[in-house]
């Protein structure tokens, strides 16, 4: 008989609640929010966040519980609503009073759909995505990875706080941590790395390497050639070094005391007055002295019977050295000079 009964009652138009409607948010007033995270006293909602909404086309204004993808004991998930925007709501027992909730938001001709997403034609059907406009945060309580299948590129984050980037192809790996912040390349074969707790720098390709350690200097390494040079121009006819001036100098000294030589069979004449012999060049080199001053020293001395074995020893004395000031280069004078 109820069954009956219930039946006969059914039908369209028969029963006047609705279970859903489309709504919009209201707009916010100098006096009413129109979405809500605390009451009056500031005390966090019991049932989350509400959100007033028109329910349409009946007009009905409630306050409505949104929907979202995770929810528990400190967990969430919030994209903004602005008022105006569209949204769908599920109206539990046909009752406005028995608690709306937002199940989903829908786009319109005032929030419209994306046309394009990070360049490509998002109306093509091809791709997914989710794209906000608002700033938008992930933050969870474990690891975290975004991997990348066909090749097996990642960006992971461990439960530690470690991050690594790894790139699928060569296996190449970017680490920050804590302690080490590095680029890993071939294997951990070569790259580059610092270590944070204990200062050091180290950088390796294959053979070479270079070492800056805090506590006890640097150390360069090399298979082949070591080479040195500015970003805007090479080493070429521009800079050398004390040690290539020496080289320079020993080998001019050696064809000038040829040349020497030849003149003094020449010109000299039987009693004639010796010239001061090349010993004398020594005590001229004060530490420090100028490569001027080693030339007119050297220029000075007519003696045949030249040998260079005097200047080693105050040239290398120079060389330890410093000479202050660094405006002009001489024999202490250390680093790069240009010409």
């Amino acid at each position: 008989m109820q069954g009956d009964l219930r039946e006969l009652a059914s039908g369209p138009g028969t029963d006047t609640r609705q279970w859903t409607s489309y709504g919009q948010v209201i707009a916010s007033t100098g006096t009413q929010k129109s979405v809500r995270f605390t009451d009056d006293s500031g005390a966090p909602l019991a049932h989350g966040v509400l959100v007033d909404v028109k329910l349409e086309p009946s007009g009905i204004e409630v306050p409505c519980r949104v929907v979202s993808s995770c929810a528990g004991n400190g967990e969430g998930e919030w994209h903004p609503f602005v008022d105006g925007d569209e949204v769908l709501v599920a109206i539990p027992e046909g009752n406005e009073r028995a608690g709306c909730v937002i199940l989903g938001r829908l786009n319109n001709k005032h929030d419209v759909f994306p046309q394009k997403v990070a360049g490509m034609d998002a109306t093509s059907n091809t791709f997914g995505f989710k794209r906000h406009v608002m700033p938008f945060v992930v933050e969870v309580g474990g690891g975290y990875s975004i991997r990348q299948v066909t090749t097996g590129s990642a960006v992971t984050i461990d439960q530690t706080g470690q991050v690594f980037v790894t790139e699928g192809g060569t296996g190449a790996q970017l680490v920050l941590t804590p302690d080490v912040v590095g680029l890993m390349l071939n294997g951990g074969t070569c790259g580059f790395q610092i270590d944070v707790v204990n200062g050091i720098v180290l950088m390796s390709a294959n053979s070479a390497s270079l070492t800056l350690d805090d506590a006890v200097g640097s150390k360069w390494q090399s298979k082949g050639v070591l080479s040195v040079s500015t970003c805007g121009n090479p080493g070429l006819n521009h800079v050398t070094t004390i040690e290539g001036v020496c080289q320079l100098l020993q080998a001019f000294c050696a064809q000038l005391a040829i040349l020497m030589v030849e003149a003094a069979s020449l010109t000299a004449t039987p009693g004639g007055a010796a010239a001061p012999g090349f010993t004398a060049v020594a005590a001229q080199l004060a530490p420090g002295a100028s490569i001027a001053l080693l030339s007119e020293a050297l220029l000075a001395a007519g003696s045949p019977t030249f040998s260079f074995a005097p200047l080693i020893g105050p040239i290398q004395t120079a060389l330890l050295v410093p000479k202050v000031p660094l405006e002009n280069a001489g024999v202490g004078s250390p680093g790069f000079w240009a010409d």
